[in-house]
C-alpha cells in the first residue's frame, strides 16, 4: 500500500487516516508517526518499541491529511508555526473495530511541513488488565504488591514509550482501591478514570501544575497519589516528602525524556542533597 496517488477527493483522505488508525490498532502499536520529507509523507507506526513502515503518500496530499488529522483532534488548522496538542475517539470517525480507542496527537513543525504523532489509548485494556496479565514472575509479581500495599514510600515506574508504564500503573491503582483509603492521581492528560479514585488533570495554561496540585492533595489527606510525571527537582521533592511522611507515591518518567540516572538524581537531590557532593 505504499505511494498511493490522486488524493483528489475528500473521500479518499478520510478513508486513508481512517485506515491508518485501523491497521496500527490492530497490529498493536503504541503510535503513529505522520512524517512530511523532501518528496513524500510517510507514516510509520511503532510496535513492540520499533518504528515500522506504515504507509507513503506523495507529498502532494500532505496538506490535505495532516488538516484531516488536525480537524479531528479540534487542533487549529491555520496554525502552522507552533506546537499544539489535540485529542479525539477513533469511533467517532471509524465504523470498523477500534471500540474504546482514544488518540492523543501533538503536531510540530519541522523543515519540510507539519509533523504528528498519533498515541493510541487503548482504553479496554487499561479496564481488564490486572498484575497477573502483565508477565510478572511469581517471586516479582509478590514483591510488587507487598510495595504498592505499603502505606508509605514511593515507586517509580520508568521505560519508554510503549513499554507499560501506564497500564501497569492502572493495573497497580485497580488493586489497591478501597473504601478506606483515598486515592488520588495527577496527570497530563488523564488517560482513564477508576471508580474510586480522584483523578486531577494539569492544566499549565491556566498555572495548574504538577507541583502546584501535588501541594494541593496533601492538604487533603491522600493515602495514594499517583503522578503522571515527574520532569523537575519540584515535582521530585513533593513526592519524595510525601512518601517519606505516610503517604504512598507512584510516578514515573519516560526514559527518552527523562533518563534514569537523571530521575534518580533529582529525587537524591531532594531526599538527601549532601549524598550528591560524596
Amino acid at each position: 500500500m505504499n505511494y498511493r496517488g490522486g488524493f483528489q477527493k475528500e473521500i479518499d483522505v478520510v478513508q486513508t487516516v481512517n485506515d491508518w488508525i485501523y491497521r496500527a490498532y490492530h497490529s498493536n502499536a503504541s503510535d503513529i508517526h505522520v512524517e512530511p520529507m523532501r518528496d513524500k509523507l510517510q507514516v510509520r507506526m511503532r510496535v513492540d518499541g520499533e518504528l515500522e513502515v506504515l504507509d507513503s503518500v506523495p507529498s502532494e496530499s500532505a496538506m490535505a491529511i495532516l488538516s484531516r488529522i488536525k480537524i479531528m483532534s479540534g487542533i487549529d488548522v491555520n496554525e502552522r508555526r507552533k506546537p499544539q496538542d489535540g485529542r479525539f475517539s477513533a469511533e467517532d470517525f471509524s465504523k470498523k473495530g477500534v471500540h474504546g480507542l482514544d488518540m492523543r496527537v501533538n503536531c510540530n513543525p519541522t523543515y519540510y511541513g507539519e509533523k504528528i504523532v498519533l498515541r493510541l489509548i487503548d482504553k479496554t485494556k487499561l479496564k481488564k488488565f490486572s498484575l497477573t496479565d502483565l508477565g510478572f514472575s511469581d517471586k516479582n509479581i509478590d514483591s510488587y504488591r507487598q510495595s504498592i500495599n505499603s502505606p508509605y514510600g514511593m515507586i517509580l515506574h520508568v521505560g519508554p514509550t510503549g513499554s507499560g508504564k501506564t497500564t501497569t500503573l492502572y493495573a497497580a491503582l485497580r488493586e489497591i482501591i478501597k473504601i478506606t483509603r483515598n486515592i488520588n492521581t495527577v496527570e497530563d492528560p488523564i488517560e482513564y478514570t477508576l471508580p474510586g479514585v480522584c483523578h486531577t488533570q494539569v492544566h499549565h495554561d491556566i498555572g495548574l501544575t504538577f507541583p502546584l496540585i501535588l501541594r494541593a492533595l496533601l492538604r487533603q489527606d491522600p493515602d495514594v497519589i499517583m503522578i503522571g510525571e515527574i520532569r523537575d527537582h519540584e515535582t521530585a521533592q513533593i513526592a519524595v516528602e510525601a512518601a517519606m511522611t505516610g503517604h504512598s507515591a507512584h510516578g514515573y518518567g519516560r526514559q527518552r525524556l527523562l533518563r534514569r540516572s537523571r530521575l534518580a538524581h533529582r529525587c537524591l537531590s531532594a531526599f538527601c542533597p549532601k549524598a550528591l557532593r560524596l
